[in-house]
Formats: C-alpha cells, sequence, structure tokens
C-alpha cells in the first residue's frame, strides 16, 4: 500500500543528485520507479537504483529506435551489459509505424534484454510529431494486433507465463474493465491518481503540459478540483457514442484534434480495441476453459 514516487523526464538521471538526495530523505516508506533512456548508466548509477529497489523502465522502441528516438542504447555494448545487470528492469515501446509487429518488438527485446518485463503503449499523435510516425498501413496494424492477442489468449489457456500475455494483459484487464463498465468517460490517471510535482514543487496536471494546478503547499482540494475542471473541459462530446470509449476512456486529453474535433489518435485506438476484443472472443470461445472470471 506503499504510494510510488516515479522519476520521469526529459532524462531524469541528468538530476541524479537530486534523485539521491530525495532517496536518501524517503528511505524506503516509498516504492520508486524510474522512466529513462539508458544513455547516461553507470556501475554507480545501476548499484544505486539496485541498491535501493527501484523499478528502471528502459525507453525502447525495438530495432528502429535510432529513426524513433534518435539514440538507441541497446546498440552500446557497455550500456547494454549495465541495462542487464539491474535487477528491476522493464522496457516500454511507443507503437508507430516503425514497430507496429508487436510479435517482432517483443523476441528483439527478449534477445538483448531476457530478464526485462516488456511493455508498450499506442502512439499519441502531437502537433509537433513527424508524419512518418503515424504513417500506418492500417491493413496490416489491425492483422498484427489480432495475431498480438490471439498468441497472448492462447498462452493464457494453456497456463503458459510468456513475455507476449505478460505485455498484453494490461489491456486485456482494461478491455474485461469496459466490457463490465468500470471504466468512466472521460477517466485518466493523472488527474485523479497521480500528481506531477517538479523540483520547485509545483503541482502540474500532467507530466506532458506545463498547465500548473498549484504547489505541495496548497490545499489538496485546492489543486485536485483545479485539474478535474481542466480535464472535464477537454472532453469531446463524440467519444461518448464511440465504439471503444469504454476501453480508451476518450484517450489523452491533450492529444491534437482536426478541424471536427476528432482525434486524430483515434483510428488507431479503435482498430486496436475492436481487434483485440475479436481476438480474445475468437480464442476464448474455441477454448473449453471457464473464462467467467476475467469479468469479474
Amino acid at each position: 500500500n506503499k504510494l510510488t514516487l516515479m522519476f520521469w523526464g526529459g532524462e531524469p538521471l541528468l538530476y541524479f543528485n537530486q534523485i539521491q538526495s530525495i532517496v536518501d530523505e524517503f528511505k524506503d516508506s516509498v516504492n520508486y520507479s524510474m522512466v529513462s533512456n539508458g544513455s547516461l548508466l553507470t556501475d554507480y548509477i545501476v548499484d544505486f537504483i539496485n541498491e535501493n529497489k527501484i523499478n528502471y523502465v528502459l525507453s525502447n522502441d525495438g530495432v528502429n529506435t535510432n529513426i524513433t528516438r534518435l539514440n538507441d542504447v541497446l546498440q552500446d555494448s557497455r550500456l547494454l551489459f549495465l541495462l542487464n545487470k539491474i535487477e528491476r528492469l522493464s522496457v516500454d515501446a511507443t507503437v508507430s509505424a516503425y514497430n507496429m509487429n508487436f510479435l517482432q518488438l517483443l523476441s528483439y527485446w527478449n534477445i538483448v534484454l531476457p530478464k526485462a518485463k516488456p511493455n508498450f503503449e499506442l502512439l499519441r499523435v502531437t502537433w509537433n510529431m513527424p508524419s512518418d510516425l503515424y504513417n500506418f498501413d492500417f491493413d496490416l496494424l489491425s492483422k498484427n494486433i489480432y495475431n498480438f492477442f490471439s498468441c497472448a489468449i492462447f498462452d493464457l489457456i494453456h497456463e503458459h507465463n510468456s513475455k507476449t500475455l505478460s505485455a498484453a494483459m494490461p489491456y486485456i484487464n482494461t478491455i474485461c474493465k469496459g466490457l463490465g463498465k468500470e471504466l468512466k468517460y472521460p477517466n485518466c490517471s493523472q488527474t485523479d491518481r497521480n500528481l506531477n510535482i517538479d523540483l520547485d514543487g509545483n503541482i502540474f496536471v500532467c507530466h506532458n503540459t506545463g498547465f500548473k494546478i498549484g504547489t505541495i503547499l496548497d490545499d489538496r482540494n485546492t489543486y485536485l478540483s483545479k485539474g478535474y475542471r481542466w480535464y472535464q473541459s477537454k472532453k469531446i462530446k463524440e467519444c461518448e457514442k464511440c465504439s471503444v470509449v469504454d476501453f480508451c476512456s476518450g484517450g489523452c486529453p491533450l492529444d491534437i484534434t482536426d478541424k471536427d474535433g476528432k482525434k486524430i489518435t483515434c483510428k488507431i485506438n479503435r482498430l486496436f480495441y475492436e481487434n483485440a476484443v475479436r481476438a480474445i472472443f475468437d480464442g476464448l470461445l474455441h477454448s473449453d476453459i471457464d473464462y467467467n472470471y476475467l469479468f469479474k
């Protein structure tokens, strides 16, 4: 039941001295997590991460990371060696047109980072993003999504604790909650479950925006209500009628919209969840297991 303190960036290891001070202050009273590109790792930093049981999340998009992030630490033998020394290691990709084959992505990670827990998130199209990142072959993307979840459900049915199943389970859980109408619209963890605090004590509505809602010295209800009002103002009416709103909860309010107010990322979300649901139910309906526990 401990709170989790996550170090985010930019690149959080640029502020390693401050991270050390924070960890020395809180010690083991909280859990720690860090999202990093891995470029500043040293033996000393890896020892610090392990000694303080920090969950280290490497941002990496697979074999084309040099294109999507301009730097791929997995191509550096020294940094790759250090990464594999980290005891609580995860790797996280943003799925774009350069890495939309989920199974190939997991296979690559399994070779270079065999102990890492795999994760991925769908691309959020922002106003300054190069268009080649979201220039998807949508027919191929649909097939890749279906194949990925078909493999995950096969492993679930046969109780095979695979990397594929591990990467798919957060989305399977989301789909089960959505089918049970447990998710609300709009829904964003940044406004109702997380606090985004900079090193000066300012609180922002999200780590991806500069909209300030208060400071750590302010009354809790004041900054929470300000954040809630900001998020409610970003609601898009069309989302309420969408076929996948019970799963994506309207997506991110920071996603840019076209002239009709529709999110550019909506097509990606709809393809993802529609094919995921189809693959999940195809797999379950052709098995002889009792899958009702998934929806409890």
